[in-house]
């Protein structure tokens, strides 16, 4: 059974204006010593994640249409365009959003829809979460420099319409692990899974809560003392159409020094490695 984790002894609510109170250190903790953890997440989240569920139906094709980059893994996915080992494709629409691309979005008129405008708001606050937690992780090593994740980190929405999910599939996402430092997983319903060992262990959040969970960037860093979490996502009956918002925390620097011995990273090409199994462009990133 899986180990579910209470963030503290009472509920914990953060929003854009006050986050100091989070246990961000309990929740690092967690992470390095075991790969995962459940944190509480702040009511705005809340509200945005069910207005996306709401809203992702009535976009037209057109606008999915022109609001897709895929060489620069951003807006709309054609579906079936990720997989997870050719023969394993998504089963489901997806949606990428980059804060660093804000600026080339607002040349669309999508840019201006209550999606996007929600997609946007949780992205800002799901960011401080990233950026608390890896600030904590870094601390916890007695690592100085710091590591600034927005630019590099993207924010995935994944809506599994009810004939994309039809059939005898075991998995609408096969055991994988995703390739970044963490991921913050929010789903609206039961299915998610992660693995300790060869056992299968489904993860039960409540409305408030998402699940954070370690990457091979991580494993990188920590010179392999953190290993990645592998995950799936069952194919269960539900009442309403499967939805997730997942946050890809990055660092996609050049060179990065890792926690203990300051070892020499090449990260952003093993970044890239990861990013290509999934069927995507290379990452485009900010050079100076």
């Amino acid at each position: 059974m899986f180990d579910k984790l209470n963030a503290s002894s009472g509920l914990v609510v953060i929003d854009n204006k006050v986050d100091n109170t989070a246990p961000w250190n309990f929740w690092a903790t967690e992470i390095v010593t075991r790969g995962y953890t459940i944190i509480s997440i702040s009511p705005g989240m809340q509200e945005d994640f069910e207005a996306l569920q709401q809203l992702a139906g009535s976009i037209g094709f057109l606008d999915k249409e022109a609001f897709s980059f895929i060489e620069r893994t951003d807006g709309y996915f054609p579906i079936g365009y990720s997989f997870i080992g050719k023969e394993n494709r998504d089963r489901c629409e997806i949606f990428n959003y980059w804060h660093r691309f804000r600026a080339e979005h607002e040349q669309y008129p999508f840019s201006r829809s209550e999606f996007y405008s929600r997609i946007a708001s949780y992205e800002a606050q799901v960011a401080t979460y990233g950026q608390n937690i890896i600030d904590e992780i870094r601390k916890r090593y007695g690592y100085a420099p710091e590591i600034q994740t927005r630019d590099d980190s993207y924010l995935q929405f994944n809506h599994y319409r009810e004939e994309l999910r039809l059939g005898n599939h075991r998995y609408l996402q096969s055991k994988h692990e995703d390739g970044h430092l963490i991921t913050v997983i929010k789903p609206n319903a039961p299915g998610l899974v992660v693995f300790q060992g060869d056992k299968e262990c489904l993860v039960d959040l409540a409305k408030d809560q998402a699940l954070v969970i370690a990457g091979s960037l991580l494993t990188q860093l920590s010179e392999g003392e953190i290993q990645p979490v592998y995950h799936a996502v069952l194919n269960l009956t539900l009442p309403t159409a499967r939805a997730s918002v997942v946050y890809n925390v990055n660092i996609l620097s050049d060179v990065i020094s890792s926690f203990k011995r300051g070892r020499e990273i090449k990260m952003y090409n093993f970044a890239n490695e990861r990013h290509l199994e999934f069927g995507h462009a290379p990452y485009v990133v900010n050079r100076i």
